[in-house]
């Protein structure tokens, strides 16, 4: 891979990689100390929203994060396919670059031991992703609603795409992530900002391409 973040080694290694999405509380830490408000607080309200388990909206959520999970994964496929009846074989070229320069974190040989460091990787990305992409962005008021649902998309889109420093990576996957993005904003929304049911939902895609893919 050229210029792209690979990694491939133990998950013990991957774990003390992922620590570093704890500086996505570096934002909100200097938000909230500008505001005179408490950070601990802060964070405790995002996640402490309150939800009515009556409402009508939180199943519909629910269901839309299952078949997110379902279903978003063969979207690049489908891409792939969509590239080879417009544009032909010189696309699929570019395409297979893209794939190639993608960001990679995988386990060489993983053994059942691994689950529970895959298990708390997750809950790492998940976490501290949700908290300042679906949470942070989505509160602070900095336009309308559907503004800042189009910003919080577009950056965690942004986000996991500028890494591989290709242009082809970058171009081919934003649509995946930032049709993620929505999807996660979507959730929030209807759950009433309540971060649980995103982190959950992006905690199992998590999982479920550490420990079976």
């Amino acid at each position: 891979m050229f210029l792209s973040i690979a990694v491939h080694g133990t998950s013990a290694l991957i774990f003390l990689l992922s620590l570093l999405e704890f500086c996505f509380l570096v934002p909100i830490l200097l938000y909230t100390r500008k505001r005179n408000i408490s950070f601990k607080d802060y964070l405790r309200n995002l996640l402490r929203q309150s939800l009515n388990k009556r409402d009508y909206l939180l199943y519909p959520s629910i269901i839309v994060g299952i078949c997110s999970v379902m279903f978003l994964v063969p979207t690049v496929g489908f891409n792939t396919g969509l590239i080879h009846i417009f544009w032909g074989n010189p696309f699929l070229k570019a395409q297979a670059i893209a794939i190639d320069n993608a960001n990679e974190f995988s386990v060489i040989e993983p053994t059942p031991i691994d689950i529970p460091m895959f298990f708390m990787i997750s809950l790492i990305l998940a976490f501290n992703e949700e908290i300042f992409f679906r949470g942070f962005l989505l509160k602070v008021d900095y336009g309308s609603l559907g503004k800042r649902i189009n910003i919080s998309s577009i950056s965690f889109a942004l986000y996991h795409v500028i890494p591989s420093f290709n242009i082809f990576t970058c171009v081919y996957f934003f649509p995946y992530y930032f049709t993620w993005g929505i999807i996660l904003c979507l959730m929030q929304q209807m759950g009433h900002g309540y971060l649980v049911l995103p982190i959950s939902l992006h905690f199992l895609f998590n999982f479920i391409l550490f420990a079976f893919m």
